[in-house]
């Protein structure tokens, strides 16, 4: 009778036993999530995060990361990462447009065959903000050829940030007009010229 206590035992504790994780032979990229939300910030401000990429592999794995636009960046963006071990890349995002969603990508390529290209996204909000935000609409400012010697075009430069934006110069290169000294107040000040 102990012997068969002492194999009910064995069995249990063999069957319980953690399964080691499978690890493909080459490299392998594994990350900690695929989307990066910086949550709300104002216009002007810079958010920052990092997240970790790993090599799950058994070859070293090489990274190369690129991003969508020149507002989001990833640091370093060539990276080398040895079998089991893992990498953190900083992000930044520069939050120079108000927008009530932004989606913005980095592109993780990798040597790892079976997922060579990553695609991580980066979300969040962009408000107006106190920082002054001048916007010049059209921009732009078309003027047309076929108008008389002197074509005319009207800008509009407003303000949409909080705080008073000053204008130090307006210069129309091959108009007849400059304007200096202008002040916007914050909250939507309007000048059109």
């Amino acid at each position: 009778m102990v012997v068969r206590e002492l194999v009910a035992v064995l069995f249990i504790t063999i069957a319980c036993a953690p399964h080691p994780a499978k690890q493909n032979a080459g490299p392998s990229l594994g990350v900690e999530t695929e989307v990066w939300s910086f949550g709300t910030m104002e216009r002007g401000r810079t958010a920052t995060g990092t997240i970790w990429v790993a090599n799950v592999g058994r070859d070293t794995l090489r990274l190369s990361l690129h991003s969508t636009c020149d507002c989001l960046s990833a640091t370093p963006e060539q990276v080398r990462i040895p079998a089991g071990k893992k990498f953190t890349v900083d992000l930044s995002y520069m939050g120079d447009e108000i927008k009530d969603q932004v989606t913005k990508t980095i592109f993780i390529d990798s040597n790892d065959p079976e997922r060579p290209r990553l695609a991580f996204k980066v979300t969040g909000t962009v408000t107006t903000g106190r920082a002054p935000h001048l916007v010049a609409i059209p921009a732009p400012l078309p003027l047309d050829p076929a108008a008389p010697a002197y074509p005319r075009a009207e800008l509009k430069i407003e303000n949409r940030g909080e705080e008073t934006l000053e204008i130090s110069e307006v210069t129309c290169f091959g108009c007849i007009n400059t304007w200096s000294q202008k002040v916007l107040a914050g909250g939507g000040g309007v000048k059109r010229y």
